[in-house]
């Protein structure tokens, strides 16, 4: 059994190597450019320097949004993957660090997926093959920048240690259920959602899970785990629970992005793409599962599961080819209950729905194979049908990126003089555009007064500091330099760091949508390196404007102290 448990995550290990190639052929280059990529860098920089330089708790911050700074209680800190990306960041750089963290995801989620659907079908190799279709699909390479959302291994144990206590009971089988919920606490809030509402479907529907024990035991057995279960999500989530249940509110009211699509997937993007069902599923998955549809029967609670997920995954309305129709879902509801409002991202659920496909193909495989194959003959045709399903789902070979600011950043770094910086242009607290900022922090280690969080983390004081920073830049831009200036020497900025390119986004139109039908293979490049760049695309700043506002700020606050193809940067202590 150990042998064949090590053979096992020899064999995830080596898929997660070259299904997400050529990741570790490249050290030191980044997976994605987009700002959820820089935000999660930035995570892992700042828990390093809080825990091992500051020994501050890093749920706030002060080094961005100077001088009143932050709490992060709201923000996607994902404390597990910042605090293992940290300690990997003393050995190899950021990207690198996040690349192995990316890696390892990859490897454990094929092996947790694989382990569930092994204990659910008792086929081995339909273990490996649910393994891949869950890990190895278009909705984990579509999160290839964020880490907190690529961290899909969780989920499937927390199934697994579900069902085993709902059907066995035991200690181990309750332990296992509160370390899955608190691994998932501590890296992904969502999927910690996700996992408490599998327990509740499995809940209410225990007939169709139970193999021997009577539903009521199961559900007796479920719920005895409840008060460890809060208490763990209690201890671990306090610092964001504290903040909801409390009197601070966002800035703004956030917009809730469109969740799926009735024909697919919402891949969002510069192409604004609709990615279709069969494609995101697979077609080659969809034709086993279809084959060995007999061994569904057994299976009807992971149908209802992938069913009911899929439909909270369309979001609060029903939409069409990108139409919406204004017909009410579930999400609706869902999203208006406490804390669950924090969910955002509907499509995100399909993760779920992917997860319970995984153990409906590894079924399907059991019951074809055993008909339709003699013994001999099943390892050839298994190796064939996992082949065709990874080179149709996987994403390889990924792009890479090269990740580099001005070199003054390297530069100020080693200015202890040099406290707090300010970047232009600025932008409004709640923008992406601040992405790139939050990457640099992490280099030259100043204190900035924008920042890059999410929405939900930015109270309104910090709103309306972002904004009258954003108004001072304005000025500046029609010539007159005295606003900003003057916000610069009150809030004790030390530099002024003039970007001579800015990021601008480009989006997708509204209205209806194309629908992508072929499969991911063909396609696979293009919409992978859509979510790696993301919305923002570098633009010179027009020389006219360039040469205003230099001659502007060097007027109020002297010649520059510095100057490169990159950036024009001023002492915000000089001048009259």
């Amino acid at each position: 059994m150990n042998a064949r448990c090590a053979g096992t995550g020899l064999f995830f290990a080596a898929a997660a190597l070259l299904l997400t190639w050529p990741l570790a052929a490249s050290p030191g280059e980044a997976i994605s450019v987009r700002d959820d990529y820089f935000s999660n860098l930035w995570n892992a920089w700042w828990v390093r320097r809080a825990l091992f330089e500051l020994h501050v708790s890093p749920y706030f911050t002060d080094t961005l949004f100077h001088p009143n700074g932050i709490s992060l209680a709201r923000h996607t800190l994902s404390p597990l993957n910042a605090f293992a990306g940290a300690v990997a960041s003393f050995a190899v750089s950021p990207a690198t660090a996040y690349n192995l963290l990316l890696w390892t995801h990859f490897w454990l989620s094929g092996w947790a997926a694989g382990a569930l659907a092994r204990y659910e079908t008792g086929s081995r190799f339909g273990g490996l093959l649910a393994g891949v279709i869950y890990s190895f699909a278009p909705i984990h390479y579509f999160y290839l920048p964020q880490i907190n959302v690529a961290t899909f291994e969780f989920l499937p144990l927390a199934a697994l240690f579900f069902l085993k206590t709902h059907r066995e009971g035991g200690r181990r089988n309750a332990a296992g259920v509160v370390t899955c919920v608190a691994l998932l606490a501590a890296s992904s809030q969502y999927f910690l959602v996700y996992a408490l509402l599998f327990a509740g479907l499995l809940l209410i529907s225990g007939p169709l899970w139970t193999r021997h024990a009577s539903a009521i035991t199961g559900a007796r057995r479920l719920l005895r785990t409840a008060i460890p279960v809060a208490i763990v999500v209690a201890a671990i989530g306090w610092p964001l629970l504290s903040e909801v249940l409390g009197e601070t509110g966002s800035a703004t009211p956030v917009r809730r992005p469109a969740g799926n699509d009735l024909l697919g997937f919402n891949w969002g993007g510069v192409q604004g793409t609709l990615v279709s069902w069969p494609t995101m599923f697979g077609y080659s998955a969809l034709l086993l599962a279809a084959a060995g549809l007999r061994g569904w029967r057994t299976h009807t609670g992971w149908l209802l599961t992938a069913g009911v997920f899929w439909l909270l995954g369309l979001g609060a309305s029903l939409r069409i080819a990108g139409t919406d129709t204004g017909i009410p879902l579930p999400y609706g509801l869902l999203a208006q209950m406490p804390v669950l409002e924090m969910l955002r991202m509907s499509n995100r659920f399909f993760v779920v729905a992917q997860l319970a496909f995984a153990v409906l193909c590894a079924a399907a495989w059991k019951d074809a194979s055993r008909r339709w194959l003699d013994p001999s003959r099943r390892g050839p045709w298994g190796a064939l049908v996992l082949a065709l399903v990874a080179l149709e789902l996987s994403a390889v070979p990924l792009q890479t990126f090269h990740l580099a600011c001005s070199r003054y950043a390297a530069e100020v770094a080693n200015a202890p003089d040099v406290r707090t910086l300010l970047e232009l242009p600025t932008y409004h607290a709640t923008s992406y555009l601040n992405g790139r900022y939050v990457f640099c922090q992490t280099i030259h280690g100043k204190k900035i007064p924008q920042g890059y969080v999410t929405t939900l983390a930015v109270p309104k004081d910090v709103a309306e500091e972002s904004r009258s920073w954003v108004r001072a830049h304005r000025a500046l831009v029609r010539g007159d330099s005295v606003p900003l200036v003057e916000r610069v020497r009150s809030r004790g900025i030390d530099r002024v760091v003039l970007n001579k390119r800015f990021s601008r986004a480009v989006r997708a139109p509204e209205g209806r949508r194309p629908v992508l039908w072929s499969p991911f293979f063909f396609a696979r490049r293009d919409l992978v390196l859509d979510r790696q760049r993301g919305y923002l695309r570098e633009r010179e700043v027009p020389a006219e404007a360039l040469a205003r506002q230099i001659r502007e700020l060097s007027r109020t606050l002297g010649e520059p102290v510095f100057e490169d193809a990159d950036v024009v940067v001023f002492s915000g202590r000089r001048g009259p």
